[in-house]
């Protein structure tokens, strides 16, 4: 999976609708874990966000099957990190953060993260940057000072 996107990265017109409804379905689940905090403790509804998410992705896997078949052990490996980093460890801390400061704090001060992997994917991954990635982060980097600040 992580070489398709590799060998296959162009711009296409359906990533950017996909890239304004991510944020959408996110922000909905935001305010319903914010209100879920007030009665589930934030652990238990961290794990429970998880398993919810696996369950429903794990209905889509036999789609494709034959191309986890596929997988490398580098890949694996990959996408472990991943696992533990974004959703164990990112997860238990943003639903954290949700209970002790609210959604309204909370999900603006995460709105980092894009610029966060965006610097990394320049630095890490060799991406060239461009004026306009360059310029967007700068922006995004205001904005999310603005909305946390206000």
């Amino acid at each position: 999976m992580v070489r398709k996107a590799e060998e296959k990265e162009r711009v296409n017109p359906k990533g950017f609708i996909f890239a304004i409804l991510a944020p959408i379905s996110w922000s909905l689940a935001i305010l319903m874990m914010d209100w879920l905090t007030g009665y589930i403790d934030v652990l238990a509804l961290a794990g429970l966000r998880m398993m919810s998410a696996a369950l429903g992705i794990s209905l889509l896997l036999p789609r494709y099957l034959p191309e986890l078949r596929r997988i490398t052990l580098r890949e694996v490996l990959i996408l472990t990190g991943a696992a533990i980093s974004g959703l164990f460890i990112g997860q238990y801390l943003f639903v954290y953060s949700v209970n002790l400061v609210g959604s309204q704090i909370a999900a603006p001060v995460s709105a980092i993260n894009p610029i966060i992997a965006s610097a990394l994917a320049i630095f890490l991954l060799k991406e060239p940057p461009n004026r306009r990635i360059l310029e967007g982060l700068i922006l995004a980097v205001v904005g999310v000072i603005l909305i946390s600040t206000a």
